[in-house]
C-alpha cells in the first residue's frame, strides 16, 4: 500500500525494477502479478528465464510457505501436496488471470506480437518481463550500450502503441560480496543504455543481509526516479 501510494503503473509507460542476483526480483513479480491479479487484473508475464511450471511452483510454494527446495528435491509430504492442491482449487479462477508466456530467446518485435495475439484473445491490462537484459533488439545492433539502447527505445515505444503499462525487471552487476556494499543508483545502469531516459519510473531492489549478515532482513524497495510521484525508499518484509 506504502508503495502505491506513490507510483502506479500507467498504461503506455513502461516501470523499470532493476536488482543485483539474488535479491527477489522474480519473487517480488510474482508476488505483485498475483496481486493484481487477485485485483482483477489480467497480467501477462514474458518469462525469458525460467521455465513457465517452475514460476508455478516458485508461486504456490510461496502462497503456501513451503521452502522452495523441497520442491525443487521432490521432498515434499504429503501435507504439502494437499495445501498445494487446496490453494490451487481455491485460487484457480484467480490464477487463470495470470498469463505465463515462457521462452529463451525473444526480440521485442516477436514479444509485440505475442503480446498482442494474446489482447486480442484475452485481454491484458500489464505486462512484466523477466528480464530486460534477456530480450534481443528487433534489428540488430551492436554490442553494449547501442545494444540495450535499442531495446530499452523499443519496449517505451511498445508500450506507448499497446497503451499497456510495463514493468520490466534489470538484472545489475554482480559486486564484490562484502558488507560495503551500498544499495543501487541509477547510475548502475549506466552500461544499460537509454533505459533510465525511457523509463516512467526506475525502482530497486536490496536486502543488505546478503552482504551482511549483522544488517536486518528485509528488502529495501528504492523509488529512484518517479516522474509522477515522490521518490524515497519503502521496507518490505523478505521471507528467504
Amino acid at each position: 500500500d506504502a508503495i502505491d501510494a506513490k507510483m502506479r503503473f500507467e498504461p503506455g509507460t513502461v516501470t523499470i525494477i532493476g536488482a543485483r542476483p539474488a535479491m527477489g526480483k522474480t519473487s517480488f513479480m510474482l508476488s505483485s502479478a498475483k496481486r493484481q491479479a487477485w485485483m482483477g487484473l489480467r497480467v501477462y508475464l514474458a518469462e525469458l528465464e525460467m521455465k513457465d511450471r517452475n514460476l508455478a511452483r516458485r508461486l504456490v510454494c510461496g502462497e503456501c510457505g513451503i521452502p522452495i527446495w523441497k520442491a525443487k528435491r521432490k521432498r515434499l509430504e504429503e501435507q504439502d501436496l494437499d495445501n498445494m492442491a487446496a490453494w490451487y482449487t481455491t485460487n484457480g479462477d484467480q490464477l487463470a488471470r495470470m498469463l505465463i508466456d515462457e521462452t529463451s530467446t525473444l526480440t521485442v518485435s516477436s514479444l509485440a506480437a505475442r503480446i498482442d495475439r494474446a489482447r486480442r484473445k484475452d485481454g491484458i491490462d500489464i505486462v512484466w518481463i523477466d528480464y530486460i537484459g534477456l530480450l534481443q533488439p528487433s534489428t540488430k545492433q551492436k554490442a553494449g550500450y547501442d545494444r540495450m539502447t535499442a531495446i530499452s527505445n523499443e519496449l517505451r515505444v511498445l508500450a506507448k502503441d499497446m497503451d499497456l503499462p510495463f514493468a520490466v525487471l534489470a538484472q545489475l552487476s554482480r559486486p564484490v560480496k562484502s558488507s560495503a556494499v551500498k544499495p543501487p543508483v541509477l547510475t548502475d545502469l549506466r552500461d544499460s543504455g537509454e533505459i533510465e531516459q525511457d523509463a516512467e519510473a526506475v525502482c530497486f531492489l536490496h536486502r543488505a543481509k546478503y552482504y551482511d549478515a549483522a544488517a536486518d532482513d528485509g528488502t529495501d524497495f528504492i523509488i529512484a526516479k518517479n516522474r509522477d510521484g515522490e521518490d524515497g525508499v519503502e521496507h518490505l518484509q523478505f521471507d528467504g
